[in-house]
């Protein structure tokens, strides 16, 4: 294995906020959710919502639409290289990713090269070029939109290499990938509108549909405004519900900037008791920093999502976020390589498996470190890359 950047551990909490649900060439937009009630005078609500909403969280506690990643036999080709191009190493998602890809890669005995994005648009388009030019078989792309690159795409598809995604957007007439990561919900951004369902289903079980919420909405990606969707449209099943403010920021904003808003939010609005963040990264970029900070982390219910262990932290040490959604990152980069290794075969690409869980104090919270699955995954894919 190469890597024209090493991995690394994340750096920069600031930065790693943007990692896991970026794309950063999204369609634009800031239809903001209604603020003033999750309920609008349109929308027809049923009974209380408590109810559906425990039936709900007891089987995302359960995990119960994670399933096996494809368990069929399809071998493997010797000698592939392929390069993994990565939204930035400097997140802890990032470098999870590309960390499970090598790993899988080098497991096959492909040559595996990370190139570190490094949050910046012009080296996506570079890292394509460099894995063109390196005669790369195949290139995997973690949260890069096609729309940003898509002159680099169509000379690769010029070139025969093939291409997945994962977190990744891709061109609506074009379709330049050859192959996605796929959920039990279906698409990214299936998945991450039941994220934020997910999300909601805590916050309405919890307060018993009584919710006074601080929703945080993050406008200028796919994926955020997919989960904001999702979850607006759950709290609509709770009359009792009731956003009282929403923050919209956009990746600028992450870090200092967005930790100001959120305290402001936090005082304009005594009577919330909840916190709804979109993913973990914006807790650790300053979002947990401002609960802590308003005397009130006591007394907010503060939910995210992804399952990172410096988030896992912050819920075990009671320090500004109390619950959220998890996936498994690594999980994703052994997809991806199994995308391209169908593909190089002619094979058809499989669903890989991933669902939703919810994590809380008392549910699904290892003692230390990250979430982890129930499910070895590496061990089904490896079975399935087993020569015939």
């Amino acid at each position: 294995m190469q890597n024209s950047q090493q991995v690394r551990p994340r750096r920069w909490p600031a930065i790693a906020a943007v990692a896991l649900l970026l794309t950063v060439s999204a369609c634009g937009g800031s239809d903001t959710p209604t603020a003033s009630g999750a309920t609008p005078s349109n929308a027809a609500a049923t009974g209380d919502g408590v109810a559906q909403a425990d039936q709900k969280l007891k089987d995302l506690y359960a995990g119960v639409t994670f399933k096996s990643p494809p368990t069929d036999v399809v071998g493997h080709q010797t000698g592939k290289s392929i390069w993994v191009i990565d939204l930035s190493l400097a997140a802890a998602e990032g470098a999870l990713v590309a960390q499970a890809a090598q790993e899988a890669g080098a497991s096959l005995g492909w040559k595996v090269t990370v190139f570190d994005g490094q949050f910046t648009p012009s080296r996506y388009l570079d890292g394509v070029r460099q894995a063109i030019a390196a005669k790369a078989d195949g290139i995997f792309l973690y949260a890069i939109d096609c729309a940003g690159i898509k002159s680099a795409l169509q000379q690769a598809r010029t070139a025969g290499i093939k291409v997945a995604a994962a977190e990744s957007s891709d061109c609506p007439s074009d379709k330049l990938f050859d192959g996605e990561v796929t959920y039990t919900q279906g698409a990214f951004e299936t998945w991450a509108a039941s994220a934020g369902a997910a999300e909601a289903d805590w916050i309405i079980s919890k307060t018993r549909g009584k919710a006074q919420v601080i929703n945080l909405f993050e406008n200028d990606t796919n994926s955020t405004r997919a989960i904001q969707r999702g979850f607006i449209d759950e709290m609509k099943t709770c009359p009792g519900c009731t956003v009282v403010d929403t923050v919209t920021f956009t990746g600028a904003d992450i870090g200092p900037a967005l930790q100001q808003k959120v305290a402001q939010a936090i005082v304009r609005n005594p009577q919330a008791d909840v916190v709804m963040a979109p993913y973990d990264g914006v807790m650790t970029a300053g979002v947990a920093a401002a609960v802590r900070a308003s005397g009130r982390a006591d007394k907010l219910l503060v939910v995210a999502g992804g399952g990172t262990s410096a988030a896992l932290d912050l819920v075990r040490g009671k320090k500004g976020e109390t619950a959220g959604y998890c996936t498994s990152l690594p999980w994703e980069g052994y997809a991806g390589v199994d995308i391209l290794n169908r593909l190089f075969q002619g094979k058809p690409v499989a669903s890989s498996g991933i669902g939703m869980q919810v994590f809380d104090v008392d549910n699904n919270l290892p003692p230390t470190g990250g979430w982890e699955p129930a499910i070895d995954f590496r061990a089904v894919y490896k079975q399935s890359w087993q020569s015939k």
